[in-house]
């Protein structure tokens, strides 16, 4: 989808593969932004997915349940995400280390070290 020519197409897969994501329980969730984020290698992909976890992350935190998406597990899944390589081209990647960037922000903001959920600290 995201190499396709036709940019409707390219556009009106972004939420098809949204509404797929959100067809899962917690844990089917959990398991495809894994799969995704080892198989895709396109920049605004892994922009979509980290934005994705970052929501996911932000309602766990809000309804304070116990879930996969709190806790060290959603660190654990980004580390191959957050790999930045000192000979990476940072024009083509750079969607990518915004939304990482973005990311960790928003987790150093919303999980203080007295809380500490996600651990980030």
């Amino acid at each position: 989808m995201v190499t396709c020519p036709h940019k409707t197409v390219r556009r009106q897969s972004v939420p098809l593969l949204l509404g797929l994501v959100k067809c899962f329980s917690e844990a089917g969730r959990y398991r495809m932004y894994q799969g995704l984020l080892r198989s895709t290698g396109h920049a605004g992909v892994l922009e979509l997915l980290i934005h994705s976890i970052k929501n996911e992350i932000d309602q766990a935190l809000k309804v304070g349940k116990e879930s996969l998406f709190v806790g060290s597990n959603p660190v654990l899944f980004l580390d191959r995400v957050m790999s930045i390589s000192s000979d990476m081209d940072l024009m083509k990647e750079s969607n990518r280390v915004m939304a990482i960037l973005n990311f960790l922000r928003y987790l150093l903001i919303r999980d203080t070290p007295q809380d500490n959920q996600v651990r980030p600290w």
